[in-house]
């Protein structure tokens, strides 16, 4: 008599989840990760391989290695006077105790500014962690404005450099005024005005400029400063308010009438990273005590919700809180993915690096928030921003090297190492002794690779014998005719290429009332999704 063959499908979405119970998530969400590393939400369905990132210029890796050295402080992408655009990024020079700016010059390499300002990287009482950015547009001159932490903080109008003053007059060849804090770390624009905070002597302060005007801070032009009562980590624009982020606390300032007025969000949360405030999909996001929140609107005109995102990965969260410095944090938004992306080190000298990773998808029209590990990318400086209509992402290192992010299929020559670890999986009976037949992987492959699979069986009872592991690849990307599916009588047409079939087949031995799948790879590997597996099995009946 032959044994019957049972058969159970699982998609994989969910993402990564690692605070629920096995038995929970294999009952209500069997798609879900125990593990997830360097993958995203698909974009065919399913887990995506990150892609890699390579130099920015092959042949101008680093920034002026001859007369600069250090981290990369200060990255933008930005429009200049003649509408094209343009790439800065900041370095410490080798003698003296200063910062330059260079531009990129395609055939050139890393070109020099001169500006003019007094920019030194260090002073009694601080050292530059990063140098944050600020563009705006006032009239017809789009202007970057930048603050240290250190030094005053200047402006750039694409030819020429500025650095603002307390006892500044106010106008472009005096820039300041008596309302400008002298050091600040965070700037941005809210209802045309440049605000700047985090200044160490007045950590409690925010201030801002008179009108469409990045050089006058006097109060008689209408510049001004507004009281929080706690250490400000970072202000960041949404809808309509400013919104002013401590450790424990966060405000809104508004306008009412011709005045900015301060109001209470909320006394018992706040943000642990600065760099971690990000706006995406509608909302404004952040690392919190106790994860990933969002700062949204409600129905009430003017109220605000605060919500918490990541429950499921607490344990990620934990670890990056305990173990890495989130001062180094640097968080970017992939927009065309609706994706963000935490980078975290535990040092300047940290080459592995780590982070989170999370991406909205769309499940039936509802949309529903994945998160992931990310592993190996170490950033001192992330920037994002449109190059010839297409969205690019940077980031420096601490060597001084310049990379572009979504490009090439390792990090600059180093594998990437990806994992994805299923929950222990029943199959809707965990009384039911199963006998491995087969495990039949969906996958859309962007390119040749080889996946590691290892079984693990019972929720790792040490007494369960798991089998060896097991390999697939394939040799090219799945090609369909003129590059779309040709559809005939409800089947696909596809042309004979070698190993293209988006089924891999695998073999696999054991009995097993759990079974837990883990794929592996790393490699020179294009980018590859798994959109979800089939077990073949057969039911042995159960036994005490």
């Amino acid at each position: 008599m032959v044994d019957k063959v049972a058969s159970s499908v699982v998609v994989c979405q969910g993402g990564l989840n690692s605070t629920e119970n096995y038995l929970l998530l294999d009952a209500t969400l069997p798609g879900g990760a125990a593990r997830l590393v360097n993958y995203e939400v698909g974009i065919y369905g399913g887990y995506r391989r990150i892609e890699g990132f390579v130099p920015y210029s092959d042949t101008y890796e680093f920034v002026d290695n001859t007369n600069a050295e250090g981290k990369i402080l200060g990255l933008v992408i930005y429009t200049d006077i003649d509408d094209s655009k343009q790439i800065l990024a900041a370095r410490k020079q080798k003698s003296g105790n200063t910062y330059n700016w260079y531009k990129f010059e395609s055939g050139t390499g890393w070109v020099a500014e001169t500006t003019g300002c007094t920019l030194n990287t260090a002073s009694l009482t601080a050292e530059i962690v990063k140098i944050r950015h600020a563009k705006v547009s006032f009239g017809n001159v789009s202007y970057l404005v930048f603050a240290d932490g250190v030094n005053n903080p200047t402006v750039y109008d694409g030819t020429d450099w500025y650095q603002l003053d307390p006892t500044g007059a106010g106008t472009s060849v005096d820039p300041g005024g008596n309302q400008l804090l002298s050091a600040p770390s965070y700037v941005t624009t809210f209802e045309n005005h440049i605000f700047f905070s985090g200044d160490a002597e007045y950590p409690a302060l925010v201030c801002h400029s008179a009108p469409e005007d990045v050089f006058d801070y006097t109060v008689a032009s209408g510049g001004g400063q507004l009281l929080t009562g706690y250490k400000v980590k970072q202000i960041k624009p949404f809808r309509e308010n400013l919104f002013v982020f401590g450790t424990s606390d966060i405000k809104k300032i508004y306008v009412n009438g011709t005045d900015f007025v301060i109001k209470d969000v909320t006394n018992n949360i706040g943000t642990i990273a600065s760099d971690s405030v990000l706006e995406i999909n509608g909302d404004l996001i952040f690392l919190a005590q106790d994860g990933v929140r969002t700062v949204s609107g409600t129905d009430k005109i003017g109220d605000i919700n605060i919500g918490s995102l990541s429950r499921q990965i607490l344990h990620l969260i934990n670890d990056v809180q305990n173990n890495y410095n989130l001062d180094l944090l640097n968080g970017v938004i992939i927009k065309k993915k609706s994706q963000f992306r935490y980078f975290v080190s535990a040092s300047t000298l940290d080459a592995l690096g780590k982070g989170i990773i999370g991406g909205i998808r769309d499940n039936q029209g509802q949309a529903s928030w994945e998160f992931g590990e990310l592993a190996g990318i170490v950033t001192s400086v992330v920037e994002n921003d449109y190059i010839s209509n297409q969205e690019v992402t940077l980031h420096g290192n601490f060597d001084g090297g310049v990379y572009q992010q979504e490009s090439g299929d390792t990090f600059n020559g180093v594998n990437v190492t990806s994992v994805y670890t299923t929950t222990f999986l029943t199959l809707g009976d965990p009384l039911i002794i199963k006998q491995s037949r087969k495990l039949r992987t969906f996958m859309k492959p962007e390119g040749p690779i080889t996946l590691n699979i290892r079984l693990s069986f019972d929720w790792d009872d040490d007494t369960v014998r798991n089998p060896d592991g097991y390999t697939t690849e394939t040799n090219d990307i799945l090609t369909y005719y003129d590059d779309g599916i040709a559809e005939y009588d409800d089947t696909i047409t596809v042309y004979d290429v070698v190993d293209t079939s988006p089924i891999k087949i695998t073999d696999i031995q054991g009995s097993w009332r759990a079974i837990q799948i883990t794929y592996t790879s790393s490699g020179d590997y294009a980018p590859h999704s798994i959109q979800g597996f089939i077990i073949d099995y057969t039911p042995q009946g159960t036994r005490p």
